[in-house]
């Protein structure tokens, strides 16, 4: 079941793949939207649409709260960019200036996110031994 903006079942079958035939691409996309199908089936149809509410309410508060909007990916700051293939016209989303710095963190493309997800823990495990080679102390440490 697609839902749509409205939250209202758009179809109950699979978009066809571009080339609109038997393949592989729509083969696989039928045995996922099966399963898909069987585990929102298992979820609830009601619960599931509940959970398709609420999650379009907190995206609007977050679009509200930080000035979210439709941008080109190419026009987008590298760090904003989302991943795709090269040559692909891909969405992003720009922000309001004002926004809160936390907003960012909902806008950074997939590898700036990642970047910063594993240089914060770098910073951790760097402190962690730190602590454990100076017993919990950082006296006498140089930076």
């Amino acid at each position: 079941m697609f839902f749509g903006e409205e939250n209202t079942p758009i179809s109950t079958t699979p978009p066809m793949c571009a080339c609109n035939h038997m393949c592989a691409c729509n083969t696989t996309s039928r045995s996922t939207f099966s399963r898909f199908e069987e585990k929102v089936s298992a979820f609830g149809k009601d619960r599931m649409s509940s959970e398709v509410s609420a999650l379009r309410r907190a995206n609007g508060g977050l679009r509200e709260d930080c000035g979210f909007r439709p941008a080109a990916a190419a026009r987008l700051p590298e760090e904003f960019r989302p991943w795709g293939p090269p040559g692909a016209e891909l969405v992003g989303h720009a922000m309001s200036p004002a926004a809160p710095r936390w907003c960012r963190n909902h806008i950074l493309g997939e590898l700036s996110f990642l970047n910063e997800i594993r240089e914060e823990q770098g910073e951790r495990a760097r402190e962690a031994m730190v602590r454990q080679v100076l017993g919990g102390s950082r006296r006498g440490l140089k930076e």
